[in-house]
């Protein structure tokens, strides 16, 4: 027996109407997810009026202590800012932001560091002494001596500062002195050419790669 009050057009509109809100929160709740993963919720770090190194996020509003400190100089990685180095009496400090906490410590002496171009390597100073840390095997390094600045690191390659002369080192082990002396040093746009000025001089160029 048919029933009567049933009404397959309107039972078909039902269908689609129930299918139509089942896609719709498959695609919100997808693209929250997928949201997440381009634009992860790091935390805003920060040094408070109690020189208290802080962070806070944008889903948890509380303020979460990572170390009592008396000058904070924070130093972002170049392509993730998720980690960051920072300084706590003299001691260096990797923090992974998305975990907290004090970070993990790389050297109880330092005056300058900072992360290599790809971010793999840690480099810093402790009394003019050139060190590497590799952030993936955890691994730490002596370059050199009587290191005054670096300049710069990319891929393999490092140039620094020794003594007043410019230093091209592989971390393979090869190296030698670019120049006795310069004045500034930059890499071409491609990444390719060291360009450095010496007093009086026209600007020289080096092939790194």
């Amino acid at each position: 027996m048919k029933n009567k009050n049933f009404n397959p057009h309107k039972f078909r509109s039902y269908t689609i109407v129930f299918g139509l809100l089942i896609i719709s929160f498959l695609l919100v709740f997808g693209g929250l997810i997928f949201r997440n993963k381009l634009h992860p919720d790091y935390p805003l770090v920060f040094t408070d009026a109690n020189n208290k190194l802080m962070f806070i996020t944008k889903s948890n509003n509380s303020k979460n202590d990572i170390a009592s400190i008396e000058d904070a100089s924070i130093v972002y990685a170049n392509m993730n800012t998720r980690y960051l180095l920072y300084t706590n009496n003299n001691a260096l400090y990797l923090v992974d932001t998305s975990v907290g906490g004090v970070g993990k410590k790389i050297s109880n002496s330092v005056s300058k560091y900072g992360f290599s171009d790809d971010d793999k390597y840690i480099y810093f100073l402790d009394n003019n002494n050139l060190y590497i840390y590799n952030r993936f095997n955890e691994e730490k390094t002596k370059i050199s001596d009587n290191v005054s600045k670096v300049e710069l690191i990319k891929d393999n390659i490092m140039i620094y500062n020794q003594n007043g002369k410019l230093v091209y080192h592989n971390l393979d082990g090869n190296t030698y002195i670019i120049s006795d002396s310069y004045v500034t040093v930059e890499l071409s746009n491609d990444g390719r050419l060291l360009l450095y000025s010496v007093i009086d001089e026209d600007l020289r160029i080096v092939k790194l790669f």
